[in-house]
């Protein structure tokens, strides 16, 4: 029927503007894309928005990439065999990987600061000196065992109707 071959038509999108997104994404490991079928480009592959979401959809429907929605934006995340299929892609070896999956390489003044090459830390002290100023509780003294109401009985008076009437008292 008419419909049906109307209905397994897909998107062309030129080579040139595939190979961007499949680049981005691959280098990235992971794209962002506002959900508007008319934002006329994508902010990170200066590609149209509506290409992007649907090379992006048929990436999804083969499995290559995991899609999240949330507040109108989609985010998509390669998986491995996603990866594996934009190396052959791109014809890349197997060493290359996407940021989302390379180790982070650390300065010398990170991995100092991180075993501990620091200044000298204040000492807080026990636990509860830490409730007061610096120099201990705020009076000088020791805690009250007191709450807000410093040993005061409050008082809730009514006018007797719902809950908590005496038992047996007069409607």
């Amino acid at each position: 029927s008419t419909w049906g071959s109307l209905h397994s038509l897909s998107m062309l999108v030129s080579k040139k503007n595939r190979s961007k997104v499949y680049k981005y994404l691959f280098n990235e490991g992971c794209l962002v894309c506002k959900k508007d079928f008319a934002l006329p480009k994508h902010a990170d592959t200066d590609v149209s928005n509506l290409e992007v979401m649907n090379m992006m959809k048929s990436l999804k429907s083969r499995g290559l990439v995991k899609e999240t929605y949330n507040w109108r934006y989609l985010f998509y995340v390669l998986t491995d065999e996603g990866i594996v299929y934009l190396r052959g892609y791109f014809g890349l070896d197997e060493n290359v990987v996407p940021k989302t999956q390379q180790k982070n390489t650390r300065s010398d003044a990170a991995i100092r600061r991180a075993e501990g090459e620091r200044g000298p830390r204040r000492d807080h002290g026990d636990r509860d000196s830490y409730r007061g100023s610096r120099d201990g509780p705020r009076d000088g003294g020791e805690k009250k065992a007191a709450g807000g109401f410093d040993g005061a009985k409050p008082a809730f008076r009514s006018a007797g109707r719902g809950r908590g009437r005496p038992a047996g008292a007069a409607q």
